[in-house]
């Protein structure tokens, strides 16, 4: 049997809050990134779906060819992704079709797709 959470007024604000923003998370929706190919794209997903309540989140690896890379002294990914990230279930896929079929194993419904 699990021990009893503290009482909220034991608890700092800050914790109380941040369990308040995580039971009001969906389970319900899943968003799939499929090969973004700049990852502060990526990173700007991240504290997109995060700050709407997203939990899961599916990436697509692109491939390394189109894989962009910035130059030195530019600010990285986790400038954009601003901690979202650490908040959020991240699954990550080879192939397209690996992700499918782990959409299709879970149960998921695709609502909509877009392609270039």
């Amino acid at each position: 049997m699990e021990p009893a959470p503290p009482p909220a007024e034991a608890c700092p604000p800050r914790v109380v809050r941040c369990e308040k923003v995580l039971r009001r998370r969906t389970g319900r929706l899943l968003l799939v990134l499929d090969r973004v190919g700049d990852p502060h794209n990526e990173a700007a997903a991240h504290r997109a779906a995060e700050a709407l309540g997203v939990q899961h989140v599916w990436s697509v690896s692109p491939p390394l060819a189109t894989a962009k890379k910035r130059p030195r002294g530019k600010r990285d990914a986790k400038a954009v992704d601003k901690g979202a990230a650490a908040w959020l279930s991240i699954r990550r896929f080879e192939t397209a079709a690996a992700c499918a079929d782990a959409l299709r194993a879970g149960g998921w419904d695709v609502w909509c797709a877009a392609d270039e």
